[in-house]
């Protein structure tokens, strides 16, 4: 006779173990009363003989005599058949429990990791064609590479010393690669990624020009998605990179976890607002197209929340791309989730922003008297905002003192990079040649202002 699957794993948990599971497997809906019988059944018997050599044609043959007393041979096995099949999902789910993951490639290598330790052979050949199929089944994952090796390896011990074809051996060796590559690009394209935006130290680049130099390693299409953002963010001014990223991304978006594609939509949302730093505003369109794929395949939010920099960078690239009613159903929806304690004045800012630029300065100027803020970017946009109202609505007066309370704010703060403080102060300096008529528009250089005080400069000159 066969030996059971169900008995190795409820033979493998300690005493402990056993007094528990019953309780837990209460909480399985799929377990029916019978089922729960039968299994309180079994672990009383193993319980009363754990000292003794355990028989498992024994057990079978009690669980037929006595629990299936009465009904046919034939009747009494079948049951008996379907009912360790349904509990052992039930007791796989237990071990799980003990491991506390609630990833599905995770909780199955835990139980691999399980079965292996002790020793449960009959399971884990089972269990690996079961994660085979998961790991087919399932959308693109990065944890799911490594646990791909970890099963190859794991397939491999199960074969070694047998006379047989080693194929295990090259299917590890083709999973080690897959997991090495991609992630290893993933890293370098996060590094590299920290170093332009904080001025973190580089990466070596010294396995890009591997790549490069071999064309090896972009068998899947992870590492293939990697690689093109690498290049996209370390050689800007070949837009294609960025082309092939998002075609590529486009093409393979559903077979993709969501973790991945929010981490995948983040670096081609911060190469749009670099394009768009550098004059490309066109990019300004793409960055809210990527914003609206999020928000449509809910992604948007973390624990329905959303960062001040990605709620920020949004307005201003719906304000570059002249897009005020996608900006005004925006900022009614979101502005109130954002983590900033101020979020009603940066609310009441962004709603002053957009009727400033529908050409409604009343309103606009109505609703900065709600603007109430401290915060470095949120205080230098609501004074420049005041002081191109002020201006357009021929308040001198009070424009000269916001010009000059403007000017205090940037010359006292340390916090402002160096290039937005000169970028803030020529935009002061353009300002008082307006006011007097002298500003010309042909010394106007693009790169000395922020964009949208460019255009607007431009326009009054």
């Amino acid at each position: 006779m066969r030996n059971s699957k169900i008995v190795e794993l409820l033979l493998s948990l300690g005493k402990k173990e056993r007094s528990e599971l019953l309780d837990f497997v209460k909480m399985e809906r799929k377990v029916s009363k019978q089922d729960l019988q039968l299994l309180d059944f079994v672990l009383q018997y193993i319980n009363e003989l754990v000292r003794a050599p355990f028989d498992k044609l024994a057990m079978e043959k009690a669980v037929l005599a006595d629990f299936f007393a009465g009904q046919p041979e034939t009747s009494a096995r079948t049951k008996w058949n379907h009912a360790k099949n349904r509990l052992l999902i039930a007791v796989n789910n237990y071990i799980i429990h003990l491991q506390l993951s609630n990833h599905l490639m995770i909780k199955n290598h835990m139980l691999w990791e399980y079965c292996q330790q002790h020793q449960l052979h009959k399971n884990l050949g089972s269990l690996a064609k079961k994660i085979e199929k998961d790991y087919a089944r399932s959308k693109k994952d990065f944890h799911q590479e490594y646990f791909n090796f970890k099963l190859k390896e794991g397939l491999l011990s199960q074969v070694q010393g047998q006379r047989k074809q080693m194929d295990e051996l090259e299917e590890m060796e083709g999973a080690l690669d897959d997991f090495f590559v991609e992630n290893k690009l993933r890293i370098l394209t996060e590094q590299f990624n920290r170093h332009r935006i904080i001025n973190a130290p580089a990466p070596d680049d010294s396995f890009i020009k591997m790549i490069l130099t071999y064309e090896i390693g972009l068998k899947k299409i992870g590492s293939q998605l990697f690689f093109e953002i690498y290049l996209m963010m370390t050689a800007p001014t070949q837009e294609q990179h960025y082309q092939n990223a998002k075609a590529l991304f486009d093409a393979h978006e559903h077979t993709f976890s969501d973790d991945y594609r929010k981490t995948i939509c983040m670096y081609l949302m911060n190469q749009c607002v670099f394009y768009c730093h550098a004059g490309q505003y066109t990019y300004a369109g793409e960055y809210l197209h990527h914003i609206d794929y999020l928000i449509n395949n809910r992604l948007f939010l973390v624990n329905d929340r959303l960062s001040t920099a990605k709620y920020v960078n949004t307005v201003y690239m719906a304000v570059v791309s002249d897009r005020l009613e996608w900006l005004e159903h925006f900022v009614k929806r979101y502005a109130h989730l954002i983590n900033h304690q101020d979020m009603e004045s940066i609310r009441q800012l962004n709603l002053a922003t957009i009727a400033f630029h529908k050409g409604d300065h009343t309103q606009a100027l109505q609703l900065l008297k709600y603007v109430k803020l401290n915060d470095l970017y949120f205080k230098i946009a609501t004074y420049k905002l005041e002081i191109k109202l002020y201006f357009e609505e021929g308040l001198f007066e009070i424009l000269d003192s916001r010009l000059a309370a403007f000017r205090k704010y940037i010359e006292r703060s340390d916090k402002i990079p160096s290039d937005r403080k000169h970028k803030n102060t020529a935009f002061l300096k353009a300002v008082k040649l307006l006011i007097n008529d002298a500003l010309d528009p042909l010394s106007l250089q693009e790169n000395d202002f922020l964009i949208l005080d460019y255009f607007w400069l431009k326009k009054k000159a």
